[in-house]
């Protein structure tokens, strides 16, 4: 029992360690964003000497050359219809295979699982190298 206990430590800590490392990067991003400008070249630390919110002053105060609320209003309407249309067609798919006799039904229902276990990220860099030497 006390050997169970003791993996089950061990595992959470190296579970802490891996996840401080991969969140290291972001952190670092974070932090970085409220150093002055010559701090965040020069410095070497993850915290910044002098705490600042000039970088955040200045990218909602110069709107014309950086629309952010522009750039995020059109990230939440991407988002939300790429959602609405995934949902309403997966149901849709779901329902048909779920009560239709369709011939084939096994297959596809695991053709439709693999295709969205795999991320459309994934794809990105072969369509564009496909589509770059079709297009010349």
């Amino acid at each position: 029992m006390r050997t169970k206990n003791v993996n089950k430590i061990f595992l959470v800590i190296i579970a802490c360690i891996v996840a401080y490392i991969f969140l290291l990067p972001l952190m670092f991003m974070i932090f970085t964003s409220f150093k002055g400008i010559a701090e965040s070249v020069t410095s070497t630390t993850l915290l910044p000497k002098t705490w600042t919110m000039e970088n955040y002053q200045e990218l909602f105060r110069n709107t014309a050359t950086s629309p952010v609320m522009r750039w995020l209003g059109n990230t939440a309407v991407v988002t939300c219809a790429g959602t609405v249309l995934r949902i309403v067609t997966s149901v849709l798919a779901a329902y048909a295979l779920a009560r239709l006799p369709v011939p084939g039904k096994k297959f596809i229902l695991v053709a439709l699982v693999w295709a969205m276990a795999i991320p459309e990220i994934v794809t990105f860099f072969p369509l564009f190298y496909m589509f770059k030497q079709i297009g010349g």
